[in-house]
Formats: structure tokens, sequence, C-alpha cells
């Protein structure tokens, strides 16, 4: 599961609706989610949601 998922999940759950959480606790919310997709993006893990389009170098020998 990944770490947006979760955060996702966490912000979903009774009495933790966006209505009764306070501005710092979204803001921080909101952190944590920018650094899941920094974490992601810089380890390069693919999310299975977004569509793979990245080269594949068995496809590409010559290169």
């Amino acid at each position: 599961m990944s770490i947006i998922k979760t955060l996702e999940q966490l912000g979903q759950n009774p009495g933790m609706s966006p209505e009764t959480l306070s501005v710092q606790q979204r803001e921080e919310i909101q952190r944590l989610k920018d650094s899941a997709l920094f974490i992601n993006a810089s380890m390069n893990i693919s999310d299975p949601d977004e569509p793979d389009d990245s080269p594949d170098p068995d496809k590409n020998p010559d290169r």
C-alpha cells in the first residue's frame, strides 16, 4: 500500500473529516502527501494507477 493511499484513508476515518481538521492538521497532511510524492518520484517507484511511459531498455538494445 502506498503512503499516499494510507494518508487518504487516514483522512477518511470517522471523526477525521476535513471539516473537523484544523488548518495545521490539513497543512501537515498535505506536506506528508507532497513528501510521499517526492519520495516515490525520487525512488522511481511507479504508481500502479499511472501508465508506465518510461523507456524500456530491453526494447532498445542499441542504447
